[in-house]
């Protein structure tokens, strides 16, 4: 039998064990390239199928936060708005004509029960069955019409129903899905009608039997650029402005985006009794990003701002935006950019495969 070591022999003897197990991983993880390492916040060209990194199984936490208030939001909204105009050689400034977005109180007196948005004919300037004065009221109450504090919205059907084709050129201004992105002093103004809408869903359909996946662009979408009269005609550089509705989409990096959902996946939507939330996202660099300030994740205008309306397809995954709702629905956003700033703003209305709402998202972020 042979005799037993002392205990501190068998310490050190244990200790260097683990240690020529363990030190071998650390010095191959140190000498990974940082460039390899994934990011803590999202990038990804497309929103809707937002990730915390391209490979990363973590889901987004979210943190129950106070629902908007519509007297900060109005404060936002209401008032006067100049358009930007663009010319077809690219070169524009803004338009003398001032137009205001109303406040609409109740009957009764007291609080505002709504807005009164400017004239469709802007937005939608080459239809002829809208009247020059027709415009859309926003009423607080309609459970489609969700805000945000900063003067953001995105007003939209309950029910999206797919099916209905209206062989029609004409604008029917009672079927639009219409949202605004502030920029301060600035805002995006996109609109587009369901039967459009419903074209892109079902060219996301066809793709599925291709090589390509991936979101169906709005070639028809109506947007336009609105300044505040202070402002209009001093951030516009002629010789950068183009066509509002781009075809090329930057690279977004999302730090902060506030979603509104039903507490549970199986109950009808309903504003009233919904359930706010927001997540917002740091880079690794914690010290060298004046973005991880949370007070400071706001989107800005120094150029002339661009924007696009898409349809995608979605599917069950706790990494993306609307993964932990549903197992199969479809999204439509409406995102703007500022490439002066680096500044984006987007809005998104989920729907499941029933064509049922069940969530709408405000993100802020910035271009990478």
């Amino acid at each position: 039998m042979k005799p037993s070591l002392p205990e501190s022999k068998l310490r050190i003897i244990s200790s260097s064990y683990v240690y020529a197990l363990i030190l071998p991983k650390v010095f191959s993880f140190l000498s990974v390239p940082s460039t390899r390492r994934q990011s803590s916040y999202p990038n990804c060209r497309l929103s809707s199928n937002l990730e915390l990194s391209p490979t990363s199984s973590i889901p987004i936490q979210w943190k129950p936060c106070a629902q908007p208030r519509f007297d900060e939001f109005a404060s936002c909204t209401v008032g006067p708005w100049i358009p930007a105009t663009r010319s077809d050689s690219g070169s524009g400034d803004a338009s003398s004509e001032i137009y205001e977005v109303e406040e609409v109180m109740r009957s009764c007196g007291g609080a505002i029960q709504g807005i009164r948005e400017l004239p469709l004919s802007l937005v939608f300037p080459d239809s002829s069955s809208i009247d020059l004065e027709h415009r859309t009221y926003h009423n607080r109450a309609d459970g489609g019409f969700v805000y945000a504090d900063d003067g953001s919205y995105s007003a939209g059907p309950e029910e999206w129903e797919f099916e209905r084709n209206v062989n029609s050129d004409d604008v029917d201004h009672s079927r639009l899905c219409m949202a605004s992105l502030s920029f301060g002093k600035h805002r995006l103004w996109l609109a587009a009608t369901l039967d459009s809408l419903s074209a892109a869903r079902r060219q996301c359909e066809a793709n599925l039997d291709g090589d390509f996946v991936g979101p169906a662009k709005l070639s028809n979408a109506s947007i336009l650029e609105l300044s505040r009269p202070s402002t209009a005609g001093i951030h516009i550089p002629t010789q950068q402005l183009v066509d509002m509705n781009t075809t090329q989409i930057p690279e977004i990096t999302w730090r902060s985006i506030q979603r509104v959902r039903m507490p549970s996946h199986s109950q009808v939507w309903s504003l009233a009794r919904a359930k706010w939330e927001k997540t917002t996202f740091k880079s690794d660099n914690l010290d060298d990003d004046p973005t991880n300030n949370e007070s400071s994740i706001q989107a800005q205008a120094r150029g002339s701002i661009v924007g696009c309306v898409l349809v995608e397809l979605i599917s069950s995954d706790p990494c993306k935006l609307f993964g932990d709702l549903i197992d199969h629905g479809y999204i439509i956003e409406m995102l703007g950019v500022c490439m002066q700033s680096k500044s984006a703003r987007s809005t998104m209305r989920c729907f499941d495969k029933s064509g049922h709402l069940k969530s709408v998202a405000f993100l802020c972020g910035t271009i990478s």
